[in-house]
């Protein structure tokens, strides 16, 4: 049986890689809320590739596509509702706190 509930995802700066992925599919979900501030904007698989001088550097071998072909490297997923970070709280959090208690009373 598939959930159909309301999700509410929190997201932010410190998502990366595999959680981008996971917003991502989130973001193509229609039951699916993202809800902080963007993504890092950088996906994975880091590799090392050897120069010829020697010298080996890392660097990701993919770019993650939306189903329009578009990419969030560099810039991130956006958040479906975008809270700021504040000293002393989580906005974020209370944010979506507050969505869930919504949908719950419905």
């Amino acid at each position: 049986m598939r959930y159909k509930g309301p999700v509410i995802a929190l997201v932010g700066p410190g998502c990366v890689s595999s959680g981008e992925a996971m917003a991502m599919m989130g973001r193509a979900l229609p039951n699916v809320t993202l809800v902080g501030l963007p993504t890092r904007g950088s996906s994975g698989a880091p590799a090392p590739v050897a120069l010829p001088n020697g010298v080996r550097v890392w660097y990701s071998r993919w770019i993650s596509l939306f189903p329009d072909g578009s990419g969030f490297e560099r810039t991130g997923i956006a958040p479906d509702i975008r809270v700021e970070h504040t000293p002393g709280g989580d906005p974020a959090f209370d944010k979506a706190l507050a969505l869930i208690e919504k949908a719950l009373a419905k």
